[in-house]
């Protein structure tokens, strides 16, 4: 949890902004979570995207179930900082992924310090400031699907099977 935090200490410091892909989908989150504050309506529209498109496409792509949840819990406690609930929601994926690749390389190596190597590296090798879709995005549920596939090939308990493929969906 501490690494988690760690490496996306450098989006709470004062002036951060983020950029490239990350900037996008940041620029989505504030959008839908602004629409939801002033409005108390979920946006339906992106006005500004090529002359004004449906929003369906940029939720499948941008926001994740730590990014609903940090809406939520903002709307919640009417939070005006999105940069910083984007922040947090960050942080949520990256505690996901960590613990997942904690279970799979556990499971795998047996070794402790093996594993914590292997997640440190997983972790240090997503750039979270510039490339939230392929480096990161696509990645957060692998790690946990793998280690449900396994568990399911070994004890052919459907229920591990079920989740990994849930986990995948998410």
């Amino acid at each position: 949890i501490a690494m988690s935090f760690a490496v996306n200490l450098p989006s709470f410091v004062s002036g951060y902004y983020p950029i490239h892909d990350t900037l996008t989908v940041f620029h989505f989150f504030s959008h839908y979570y602004s629409q939801l504050i002033n409005t108390n309506e979920l946006p339906l529209w992106l006005p500004y995207t090529t002359y004004g498109m449906p929003i369906e496409s940029y939720v499948l792509f941008s926001l994740g179930p730590f990014q609903y949840l940090t809406i939520a819990i903002g709307y919640l406690f009417k939070i005006q900082n999105t940069l910083t609930l984007f922040s947090i929601s960050l942080v949520g994926d990256t505690i996901f992924l960590a613990f997942g690749t904690y279970l799979l390389c556990n499971h795998i190596f047996k070794n402790y310090l093996v594993t914590c190597i292997c997640v440190t590296f997983l972790l240090l090798l997503a750039q979270y400031d510039q490339q939230l879709y392929w480096n990161f995005k696509v990645l957060i549920p692998i790690p946990m699907a793998l280690y449900l596939g396994q568990k399911w090939v070994e004890s052919l308990n459907p229920v591990f099977l079920i989740s990994g493929l849930a986990t995948l969906l998410i």
